[in-house]
């Protein structure tokens, strides 16, 4: 399912800081090479950061606080 998600053209994958989440996916799943090809792909960190005009990366519990006002719990 992620392979037909994640390689789907017309998919446009939104993440947080993601570049260490597809760092993690090839570690600890080899197998799913297609994370090397995601074309549309939008990082809202980078988007946070030129609209608050902050300079550093802030987390996104900080971010869901400060736009939402709403704590989040990332356990799960």
């Amino acid at each position: 399912m992620l392979t037909k998600i994640f390689s789907n053209p017309a998919s446009v994958i939104i993440g947080f800081g993601f570049s260490s989440d597809i760092e993690q996916f090839a570690r600890k799943l080899p197998n799913l090479k297609f994370i090397k090809y995601v074309k549309n792909f939008i990082d809202a960190q980078t988007y946070y950061g030129k609209v608050y005009l902050v300079e550093q990366q802030t987390g996104l519990a900080k971010v869901a606080l400060k736009v939402f006002n709403k704590a989040i719990c990332k356990v799960e």
